[in-house]
């Protein structure tokens, strides 16, 4: 199972070594199941009806062996894909696990993820020693196109990993970009990294599909920063960006607008292009052509069927603009800070505690109240903030996940020493059951206010927002949606003041934010 020179070359650049895997013989196989074809597919069968408790201990040996047995690559991948059902459903056990925990790091989904962990690095064992036994058939036609099918299915379950690791709040693993690079250098250079084929045994993902549009969709996901979003929103977010996978281009130089690009024996999905000045190694870099992408976020009316079904998602195309054409890959000096705060989470307990703070300090103790005001329920959590840069604040949670944090949602920050309203960008789990935050900040100096829409002269129902100054602009903050020119009535303490709308923006949370200009 030798690889050629030239494959072994290409493999060790791309630093996955293909050569380096156990040799496909009987004699290394540890089950007895393996020890024959029929037998072996009798297991991958009789693993989708078992009981869940009794198919986990299971799985990882039966994808150690299916990366050893001595059966063509076809057979085997038809074996992986009798036994997908049964891999789903142990996955869709670990998600369950820590649904039920409301995302805590407890023993039980400590040792469910460790167990996740261990299965995907056998399915990619098993992937790996797939790709490697191509080299040892005639590269033709057929034995293209189903390198290609491996190579997508390959990048399917990356991308599964990928979501699913994001959606509780944790670290990609060590070695998964590494990987992903080494497999598209891999079939790059076999020929058939573009082949497009349809298929039936991933429906989260497009019918038609080449390993380079999984890989560059994947890679896209990662520009994007899906922490960003709403845990809901992240496979439609990745449907998205399979489509513009399909538009976005890897080129061996770099076009003078390139922002991004790939060091294929680097573990990160992408660097910035000025960065590169001094590689040693160029013939190991891919640079990104978004300029596709670009041009159909500008006019997304031309087509928005073809990227999603999602409204959510096409209100992020602006977002998406900006991050494709914006480079974001910066690191900030940071200082470190030692501070207790109360943080508001989302728009009614931010605006709720406003208005407290506000009445307090207009209330004096030589006036009388007859009656008790009524309180608002506020929701308020301890945070410590660990450091600060020119941009947000990085704070960890004093208490195990009290609260769910969404990406996208607004947080008021009170402390003696300082008020902020952000906010949250991204969420990391700790080992210890505590969030790490890290927050955008937006303004120090903000007002709650309610505010009316004009429509065809009639007014509408009465709302609630936030209201702040950015650079020398008024931004009103709500969840209501507005329209460009549109008027809007602000109650302003004793005083009405009438905006029209100058600009609209979504917010990846649903946030709508408003661009004021005094109506004259």
């Amino acid at each position: 199972m030798a690889l050629s020179q030239s494959d072994s070359r290409q493999a060790e650049n791309a630093d996955i070594i293909l050569a380096g895997l156990p040799a496909r013989e009987r004699t290394h196989l540890s089950c007895i199941h393996s020890l024959h074809s029929k037998k072996l597919r009798d297991w991958c069968e009789q693993l989708n009806v078992l009981n869940i408790d009794v198919a986990i201990p299971q799985m990882v040996n039966l994808y150690r062996e299916l990366a050893e047995v001595d059966l063509n690559a076809e057979d085997v991948f038809q074996l992986y894909l009798i036994a997908k059902p049964a891999t789903d459903r142990i996955f869709d056990g670990v998600k369950a696990v820590y649904q039920q925990k409301k995302l805590q790091m407890t023993t039980q989904s400590k040792r469910a993820m460790e167990y996740a962990h261990s299965l995907d690095r056998a399915i990619i064992l098993m992937f790996r020693s797939l790709l490697a036994e191509m080299n040892t058939y005639t590269n033709d036609e057929r034995q293209k196109h189903f390198t290609a099918l491996l190579g997508s299915s390959f990048y399917v379950y990356m991308a599964n990993i990928f979501l699913r690791l994001n959606e509780f709040c944790l670290d990609i693993p060590t070695g998964f970009w590494r990987e992903c690079h080494g497999v598209y250098w891999y079939l790059k250079k076999r020929g058939c990294n573009s082949i497009l084929m349809d298929q039936v045994n991933y429906p989260d993902f497009p019918d038609k599909v080449s390993p380079k549009r999984l890989y560059l969709g994947l890679v896209l996901y990662s520009i994007i920063e899906p922490c960003r979003y709403d845990r809901a929103l992240q496979k439609d977010l990745m449907k998205a960006m399979q489509v513009f996978g399909s538009m976005a281009d890897l080129k061996e130089s770099p076009a003078p607008n390139t922002l991004f690009s790939i060091v294929l024996n680097d573990d990160i999905s992408h660097v910035p292009t000025r960065a590169l000045t001094l590689v040693e190694l160029p013939d190991q870099v891919l640079h990104l052509n978004l300029a596709p992408v670009v041009s159909f976020l500008q006019n997304p009316l031309s087509d928005p069927a073809a990227v999603t079904k999602s409204e959510r998602v096409e209100r992020c195309f602006d977002e998406f603009y900006s991050l494709f054409t914006v480079e974001r890959y910066r690191k900030q000096a940071r200082r470190e800070l030692d501070i207790q705060v109360k943080g508001y989470f989302g728009l009614l307990h931010v605006f709720n505690q406003l208005v407290q703070e506000a009445s307090a300090d207009l209330d004096s103790d030589e006036e009388i109240h007859y009656d008790a005001p009524v309180q608002a329920s506020i929701r308020s959590e301890s945070l410590h903030m660990r450091d600060e840069s020119d941009g947000g604040f990085c704070l960890e949670t004093t208490e195990k996940n009290r609260l769910a944090y969404d990406s996208g949602d607004l947080v008021w920050l009170s402390s003696v020493q300082l008020e902020y309203l952000c906010i949250i960008r991204w969420t990391k789990m700790l080992v210890s059951g505590h969030y790490l935050i890290g927050l955008e900040k937006l303004t120090n100096q903000v007002q709650a206010v309610e505010f009316t829409v004009i429509d065809d002269q009639q007014t509408g129902d009465i709302e609630k927002a936030l209201l702040f100054e950015q650079q020398g602009r008024t931004v009103l903050l709500s969840r209501v949606m507005a329209t460009q020119g549109q008027e809007l009535n602000v109650q302003l303490g004793d005083k009405q003041v009438s905006y029209t709308v100058e600009e609209v923006h979504w917010l990846v949370s649903g946030y709508v934010q408003k661009i004021l200009e005094p109506l004259r």
